[in-house]
C-alpha cells in the first residue's frame, strides 16, 4: 500500500472511528476551519485530538488545532502547441506539503501560522517561476476581533469574490500570500473591506521569502 492510499485509509476510520457526528468542515483556506464544535463530543478520536487540544480547564473556547494536507499532481505534455511553436515533451511531477498551527483564545484572539515546502521534478521541461520554493513560511497572522470589526496583521493568504481578480493561486504549485493588514466590518447590513498588502515575492531556497516593495495592492 503506497503512502497517499495508507494515509487516507487512517483518515476515514478515525473519522468515523465513534460514528459521531461532527460539525466541522474542511476547506482548501485552512484558517477558515473551526474545530470548536469538537469540544461537544464525548469521545473524539486520535485524529480529533489534534485538531481541538484544550489548553485550560472549563474553557472550550482556548484551543490549538495542528494540522497538514499534500497535493501530489503529475502534468504531462506531448506537443501541447500542436507544432506551432518549439517545445520540449516531457512529464512533471510537482509535489505540495503544508502544515499549520492554529491558536484560538476566546472569539476575539487568534494566531495562525503555516510552513510550506514546494518541490518539482520537471523532466525536461523549463520550471516555472512557481513551482520550486524547498521550505518558508507560507502564513503567519494574528486576528484581532470585537463585535463586527476584525483587524488580520501579518503575512496571509487572500482572495476577492470569485477570485477573478485576487486569488490565493491554486493551480499553480505555490500558493500566493501577502504581507500587510487587512480590516473587516461584516453584520447584517455592512459589508466592507479595506487592506493594504505587498506580494511575497518567491525565492527558490529556505526561508528568504519576502514582501515586494514593487507589487503593492
Amino acid at each position: 500500500m503506497n503512502p497517499a492510499t495508507l494515509f487516507l485509509a487512517l483518515l476515514l476510520f478515525s473519522l468515523e472511528s465513534f460514528g459521531e457526528v461532527s460539525e466541522y468542515t474542511f476547506n482548501s483556506n485552512r484558517w477558515q476551519e473551526d474545530y470548536q464544535s469538537l469540544a461537544k463530543q464525548t469521545h473524539r478520536t486520535a485524529y480529533e485530538s489534534l485538531k481541538y487540544l484544550p489548553l485550560l480547564p472549563n474553557r472550550d473556547d482556548i484551543y490549538l488545532s495542528l494540522g497538514g494536507n499534500f497535493r501530489e499532481r503529475l502534468n504531462s505534455y506531448k506537443n501541447d502547441l500542436f507544432g506551432l511553436f518549439d517545445h520540449a515533451d516531457g512529464t512533471q511531477f510537482l509535489h505540495r506539503f503544508l502544515v499549520h498551527a492554529d491558536f484560538q483564545a476566546t472569539k476575539h484572539f487568534r494566531a495562525f501560522i503555516q510552513m510550506g515546502s514546494y518541490l518539482s521534478n520537471h523532466g525536461g521541461l523549463e520550471i516555472g517561476t512557481f513551482d520550486n520554493n524547498s521550505i518558508d513560511l507560507q502564513q503567519a497572522f494574528v486576528d484581532l476581533n470585537y463585535a463586527a470589526l476584525s483587524l488580520r496583521v501579518g503575512r496571509q493568504e487572500y482572495a476577492m469574490g470569485s477570485s477573478r481578480l485576487i486569488s490565493v493561486r491554486e493551480g499553480q504549485n505555490l500558493r500566493r500570500s501577502f504581507d500587510g493588514v487587512h480590516v473587516a466590518l461584516k453584520n447584517t447590513l455592512v459589508n466592507m473591506e479595506a487592506f493594504g498588502f505587498e506580494e511575497v515575492k518567491v525565492s527558490p531556497y529556505g526561508f528568504d521569502d519576502k514582501g515586494n516593495t514593487k507589487e503593492k495592492l
